[in-house]
C-alpha cells in the first residue's frame, strides 16, 4: 500500500471486530522437525494467553520499570513472544539490536543495564568465552531464558558472573512457542 493512501483518512480509529480465539493473528512460519517449512495457524488468544504465561515466569518484573535487550531476530517466534509481545506487556523499556555482534551485545548491557536477556546457547556460551568480559559490567541482568537448544553445564559461570539464573526453555512455534521452562525460583 502506497504511504499516500495509508494516510489519506480522517485519523479516526474504527475497531475491527475480531473473534481472538477463532481469528488468525499470523501464521507462523516454522521447519519444525522435518525440515519442511509449514505455517504455524496462531490466534490472538494463543499470543495473548502465551505471553501471559510468559511473563509468570519473571518472578518480580515490574511493569513499566523493566529494561529488556533484543538480539534475537523477531521473525522467529521465540523473539517475537520474549521480547517483543512480553516487552508491550510489561510497558518495558526495549533495546534492539539489528543482529547478533557479541561485542555490540556487552556494550548494550554496559550502557543500559538492561534487567532480561533472551538468547539462544549459542549466545550464553560466546559470553562465557569472551576475552574483554573484564570490559563489562553485566550485573543489571536478573533474568534470562534461552531457548532453541539444550543448555550446557557451562553455564554456571554466567550465572556467577552476572548474579541472575539461566533458565532453559521449551517450546514451539504452534504453541506460541513457550510450553515450559525451568523454574526461576
Amino acid at each position: 500500500m502506497p504511504f499516500r493512501k495509508l494516510i489519506d483518512n480522517d485519523g479516526k480509529f474504527y475497531p475491527v471486530e475480531i473473534d481472538a480465539h477463532k481469528d488468525l493473528a499470523l501464521l507462523q512460519y516454522t521447519g519444525g522437525t522435518t525440515g519442511t517449512p509449514k505455517g504455524a495457524m496462531l490466534t490472538h488468544a494463543n499470543l495473548c494467553a502465551n505471553t501471559t504465561q510468559v511473563c509468570r515466569w519473571f518472578v518480580g518484573a515490574r511493569e513499566g520499570e523493566e529494561k529488556i535487550v533484543g538480539v534475537l531476530p523477531f521473525f522467529h517466534v521465540f523473539a517475537m513472544t520474549l521480547v517483543v509481545n512480553m516487552g508491550v506487556a510489561l510497558a518495558a523499556e526495549l533495546f534492539l539490536l539489528p543482529r547478533y555482534e557479541l561485542d555490540a551485545l556487552l556494550q548494550t548491557i554496559d550502557k543500559n543495564s538492561p534487567a532480561i536477556l533472551m538468547g539462544i546457547t549459542t549466545i550464553f556460551t560466546a559470553i562465557n568465552a569472551s576475552p574483554k568480559l573484564d570490559k563489562y559490567d553485566l550485573s543489571s541482568i536478573q533474568h534470562c531464558i534461552s531457548g532453541g537448544a539444550p543448555l550446557p553445564l557451562e553455564v554456571n559461570f554466567f550465572e556467577q558472573l552476572t548474579g541472575c539464573v539461566l533458565v532453559e526453555g521449551y517450546g514451539l512455534s504452534e504453541c506460541s512457542p513457550v510450553v515450559t521452562c525451568n523454574p526461576l525460583t
